[in-house]
């Protein structure tokens, strides 16, 4: 099977935790688990130039990238696009400062309109996460795309862990299969904050990367991250021919 009949598991980690309790005994936990599968995680943080938990994130066995979370309090149309320019640009100058490359932006709760998207660009967001779902619309099975300035939209295809019967039934599940069987992209989130109060949704959790692991085994599943996926399709974008402005003589 060639790299492009491959469906590909991406995995992007949410850590929002209201406070210290649990967090750092979950973020080991995570890192243990995704470290033991070998698949590379995006990190979504919401300051990552000021958390802690970056530097240990990047020195672990996998590849694992950091990001910017977002969220309504300062994206999308009610906080404004100045209130949008000013967080943004915060956060990724502290993560520059702090020697972090950041080139993911996910959010929950809020939808970054899309004429915001030259500001990602400004800062070197090259790929977005858009939510699921949002207030009167509803995200299905959609794949990632390439849209204003070149910045790729990777939507999640669910939030893990769901329920304790995710194995089962879970949207986790049925994405991981649809992508292998039909080379799509299937995009998991793992919310940390859910899986610090409950043992079994990080086995759920466990479940999932093994299940990934299994199917990049086999050959039919590729692992990547929301960068890998935002250069790719730079790299396969077809090159346009320069055209002079000037008109014939």
């Amino acid at each position: 099977m060639t790299r492009e009949q491959m469906g590909v598991a991406t995995v992007s980690v949410d850590v929002n935790f209201d406070g210290p309790a649990g967090r750092d005994a979950t973020v080991t936990r995570l890192l243990e688990l995704l470290d033991r599968y070998a698949v590379p995680a995006t990190w979504a943080l919401p300051a990552p130039g000021k958390c802690t938990i970056a530097p240990r994130v990047l020195e672990s066995g996998a590849s694992h990238e950091i990001a910017i979370l977002g969220d309504a309090r300062w994206v999308g149309q009610t906080a404004g696009r100045g209130r949008f320019a000013l967080e943004l640009a915060r956060r990724a100058s502290e993560a520059r400062d702090a020697g972090f490359t950041v080139r993911g932006l996910a959010v929950t709760g809020a939808q970054v309109p899309r004429d915001h998207y030259d500001l990602l660009v400004k800062h070197g967001i090259s790929a977005v996460r858009q939510p699921r779902s949002v207030p009167g619309r509803r995200l299905r099975h959609l794949q990632p795309q390439s849209l204003r300035h070149g910045v790729m939209e990777i939507p999640p295809s669910a939030v893990v862990p769901e329920s304790r019967r995710w194995l089962s039934r879970g949207a986790g599940r049925v994405a991981i299969v649809r992508a292998a069987a039909a080379a799509e992209v299937a995009h998991l989130v793992v919310d940390a904050a859910r899986c610090a109060t409950d043992d079994p949704r990080l086995r759920a959790v466990e479940s999932a990367l093994r299940d990934i692991c299994r199917r990049c085994g086999d050959g039919t599943l590729r692992v990547a991250t929301l960068d890998d996926l935002a250069e790719e399709a730079t790299a396969a974008a077809p090159a346009v021919r320069a055209r002079s402005i000037l008109r014939a003589a």
